[in-house]
């Protein structure tokens, strides 16, 4: 038995003599209160999962476990979330202030259980560092079935999640906004099925709704086009329009009802780059200052709406930075949402501002002095400016006297070292909590490890972040010697280099090939893995093969490609000739078969991996998003140079 392969790791572990406990012998299941008849019927569930019955006993004796709710136990001031668990050779006794705490004791065992079939005597005290330790689950893309939410939010519970930030998009079943609504967005019923499996797991689930950019979802459709801020572009609404407003308490009063006991409401407001776009907010914030007003009235108006219906507003931090002058004029009971995914160290030799990154002398000559008077003693550094600190805005958003959540990145190369030093960060400015962020499409497997390294670091700082890897490997694979935490980092999103692309997956490859056969409950993870790494391989074929024959194809200026006489003499582009040759056309052609070929086999490989867990429908439209362009690309291009050859190999000329 090895408690520090535990996620996150108990604070206070101390060994004990004497005889372990066989877990097969224990017999019965002891409460000390009725109001914990629903936590132990939900225990017991759990461990007949691990081939455990035992029977509900009021009083339990030898060879049993027993949950006690002691209101005299001390709660650490943490919100009744600390437990105490002591395991000896006759019993396991797991004792709290709160049913909250109790909940995560039983999870602690759970976790011994999972490894264990006996169990070393010892006594456990523990508590967390933040109160909220949450993951972002994002829905832009198609979602899961409903089973999958269901399994997702034990498994995040077993580790102390007990924060989900929902960002719905147009998977809320709107009724007032009905052309808003995806086709698979949720059912009523299903959502009270997944906000009260979560209120019985401890975790609360705020709702996300974007009330001024990111808002493409509902801007795309013309009966909301009037609300953009630039005519041709559906990201941004006008906040001079006052049916933005309007849209935005309407569907939000959709959503409040789902939502009656979370104390909080996000409203986004990130990245609103366009401010003062429309003819109407031009005249309004010509300046910087007018901007800051147009920005901030605006966000002001969203959050005295939330806080008129009983929650608590929060909103991201990017825009707030760039107008650091006119914090104050902010809403002080807004609570600030600090995203920062680049630092994983504690100083960095950059400031990031209006976003962008400034390096060394940079930060004198391109930020206006009105900002760097403000911020310079937050971004700091010794020497400055060539060491700056990693999170500079946490204080500054403090000293303006906001609560502030910290939020990391769950799936890039920098994930561990940039939830761990955020974490941190968020423990020494006394910040309310943590909450990692993910942005996939679909599925949300690879954000996984990095949800699991949240759960570890904003429990207990004190645990040794370089072990997280090991106790990743053992959990989901019962073999601590594996690399599955390197995943996230070789599979992330973002656009790189094909060569340095193609490196990174060969890497995830070999990790891939050589991982064990996960544990049941945790299969799903690698699946979405495996998929994700045929996803890259295909891009990185596309990128070797596209341009080129999107090129070729530009470069005939034909009107009438059924006429094939203009087909079998293409004009000579300077430079082109080449390309041009039989033997080019050739090698073009059958790649381009081959890339079609590939997409179709990562469709199949899609609906054989992904089928658990998601239904048809939101497996196709996962397709249709990732290669919807290619394949109308491919089905224009494909035909023309097909048709160019064989006029090569029959040698007309005219």
């Amino acid at each position: 038995m090895n408690p520090l392969h535990l996620i996150p790791i108990p604070r206070n572990i101390k060994e004990l003599s004497g005889a372990p406990f066989d877990i097969h012998s224990a017999k019965t299941l002891g409460i000390n209160h009725e109001s914990l008849r629903a936590l132990s019927t939900e225990f017991q569930h759990n461990l007949q999962n691990r081939g455990l019955s035992l029977q509900l006993e009021p009083e339990a004796g030898d060879q049993s476990i027993v949950l006690e709710l002691e209101s005299s136990l001390k709660s650490n001031g943490k919100g009744g979330e600390s437990y105490e668990l002591k395991i000896d050779s006759r019993q396991i006794r797991i004792r709290a202030s709160h049913e909250r705490g109790l909940f995560y004791g039983t999870r602690t065992l759970l976790q011994l259980l999972d490894r264990n079939e006996s169990l070393s005597p010892m006594e456990i005290s523990d508590w967390p560092d933040l109160p909220m330790r949450g993951v972002h689950f994002m829905l832009q893309g198609p979602i899961p079935k409903l089973d999958w939410f269901l399994h997702a939010l034990d498994d995040l519970a077993q580790c102390k999640i007990n924060t989900i930030l929902l960002e719905y998009e147009d998977k809320f079943p709107y009724e007032k906004h009905p052309v808003i609504k995806h086709p698979q967005a949720f059912q009523p019923g299903q959502l009270r099925q997944i906000l009260d499996a979560a209120k019985a797991r401890h975790i609360q689930v705020i709702p996300l709704l974007q009330c001024f950019g990111h808002i493409e979802y509902i801007l795309k459709h013309p009966e909301y086009e009037h609300l953009r801020e630039r005519p041709h572009d559906p990201f941004q609404c006008c906040p001079s329009n006052e049916e933005s407003f309007k849209l935005f308490t309407e569907m939000a009063l959709e959503i409040l009802p789902f939502h009656k006991d979370e104390k909080f409401f996000h409203v986004g407001a990130d990245e609103t780059y366009f401010l003062g776009a429309c003819p109407v907010c031009r005249k309004k914030a010509g300046t910087f200052d007018e901007k800051a007003d147009l920005y901030i009235g605006h966000l002001n108006r969203v959050c005295d709406f939330i806080l008129s219906h009983g929650k608590t507003p929060i909103l991201w931090s990017d825009m707030l930075v760039d107008f650091p002058s006119h914090l104050a004029e902010l809403n002080r009971k807004a609570v600030i949402m600090y995203w920062d995914y680049t630092p994983s160290t504690p100083k960095v030799p950059w400031v990031k501002w209006k976003g962008r990154v400034f390096l060394g002398e940079d930060i004198e000559d391109d930020i206006p002095k009105c900002v760097s008077d403000i911020l310079k003693p937050y971004w700091g550094g010794d020497p400055f400016p060539k060491s700056m600190n990693a999170f500079p805005y946490a204080k500054f958003f403090k000293d303006g006297g906001h609560e502030m959540i910290v939020a990391p990145i769950a799936d890039q190369p920098q994930t561990l070292g940039n939830i761990a030093e955020f974490t941190a960060q968020a423990r020494a400015t006394s910040a309310l909590g943590a909450m990692t962020t993910c942005w996939p499409l679909f599925p949300a497997g690879h954000a996984w490890p990095g949800f699991m390294a949240t759960a570890d670091q904003a429990w207990n700082g004190n645990a040794t972040a370089a072990s997280f890897g090991a106790r990743l490997a053992a959990r989901h694979f019962d073999r601590p010697d594996c690399q599955a935490s390197l995943l996230p980092g070789l599979l992330n999103r973002r656009s790189r280099p094909p060569a340095v692309a193609e490196k990174l997956l060969l890497e995830a490859q070999a990790i891939l090939q050589n991982l064990p056969q996960p544990l049941p409950q945790h299969a799903w993870i690698y699946q979405c893995f495996q998929t994700l790494a045929a996803q890259k391989h295909f891009e990185i074929e596309r990128l070797a093969i596209m341009p080129r024959a999107a090129e070729m194809e530009a470069s005939i200026k034909v009107i009438e490609w059924n006429d094939f006489m203009e087909v079998a003499n293409p004009p000579a582009t300077p430079g082109l000739q080449d390309a041009f040759s039989r033997e080019n056309l050739l090698d073009t052609v059958e790649n381009l078969k081959s890339l079609r070929r590939r997409m179709m086999e990562f469709r199949e490989l899609m609906t054989a991996r992904l089928g658990a867990f998601a239904t048809p429908e939101a497996i196709a439209e996962f397709f249709q998003t990732i290669c919807e362009k290619d394949l109308k690309q491919l089905d224009q291009c494909l035909p023309h140079l097909k048709l160019l050859l064989a006029a090569k190999n029959m040698e007309i000329h005219f």
